[in-house]
């Protein structure tokens, strides 16, 4: 499988089915700042990982397309409130000025809201309930709370803010931070792929070992570029986590230290693609392109 090709073709897709999930929304007040930040280029890693999943179980990608959706506008969302000057304060996002920069904080504010319950509607909508049943939508909504909700994205994001202005983090609690605030939402992306695939008990294990650990690895690489690359390479203002005293595993454990860290969790990530039962060809390759990226 050529990785980048196949992921290149993933974003296109899913870059359709997110204009269509939110066309019914152009009258609305808040349809353009909605648009600016869901429908921002962007690698799609998230939709891309349940849809990959999906396909091992079923090649039917039409009924999953809310789901795909969903699952971007909570990370749109979390990105938005991410950026938000009372956060971590970000002028660039994907190469292009922050929601708010554009929009204003309140709007920004706003449409990340009507993001997030959007998302919901989307994964208990009657098409889905007439594709999937009660029964698996139900677990996916419930699965998403959980995920992006106090026990997951948003604590991770709290842990966070609480902890930049603290002078020593224990690793323990920048793992929670990582696991959470990024692990969460992939993790949440690849079981419901599972979930509406039909994946097996066993199968459903195996996927949510791997979006912890690939999630929280990816956090890792993400901040190793923070703090290593340019705005031109990253898309993002650089420097943000030393300007925002933000505890990394880069601030603890040095460059070096923080890329063995995240070829460990790569590895423990790639076990888990491997023993798949429905197969992971697609995770097993986005894991070795990573490590390749952290290698190099």
């Amino acid at each position: 499988m050529d990785i980048r090709e196949h992921f290149k073709d993933q974003a296109y897709y899913i870059d359709g089915v997110l204009d269509d999930c939110l066309a019914p929304l152009k009258e609305s007040v808040l349809y353009a700042a909605m648009s600016y930040s869901l429908l921002s280029p962007g690698k799609r890693l998230r939709p891309a990982l349940c849809l990959a999943v999906y396909e091992s179980c079923t090649r039917d990608r039409e009924r999953i397309k809310p789901v795909l959706a969903a699952i971007e506008m909570v990370h749109a969302y979390s990105i938005i409130q991410d950026d938000l000057p009372m956060m971590d304060n970000s002028d660039l996002r994907r190469g292009k000025p922050t929601t708010h920069k554009v929009h204003g904080a309140d709007m920004a504010l706003l449409a990340s809201d009507a993001l997030l319950t959007l998302a919901f509607a989307q994964l208990s909508s009657p098409a889905m309930l007439e594709a999937f049943g009660a029964d698996r939508c139900l677990q996916a909504v419930q699965t998403m709370a959980r995920l992006a909700g106090a026990d997951g994205l948003v604590g991770g994001q709290a842990m966070d803010m609480i902890t930049s202005s603290d002078e020593q983090v224990e690793l323990g609690t920048i793992e929670y931070i990582h696991r959470n605030k990024t692990g969460a939402l992939i993790q949440a992306s690849v079981l419901l792929g599972g979930i509406f695939g039909c994946a097996s008990d066993a199968d459903m294990g195996r996927l949510n070992a791997f979006g912890e650990n690939f999630g929280i690895a990816y956090q890792i690489v993400d901040d190793v570029a923070d703090a290593s690359e340019t705005e031109e390479q990253t898309g993002k203002t650089a420097g943000q986590d030393v300007k925002n005293r933000k505890a990394t595993y880069v601030s603890l454990l040095g460059l070096s230290g923080a890329k063995e860290k995240a070829l460990q969790y790569l590895a423990t990530a790639r076990q888990a693609a491997v023993s798949l039962d429905i197969g992971g060809e697609f995770l097993i390759s986005l894991v070795d392109l990573l490590a390749e990226k952290v290698r190099s």
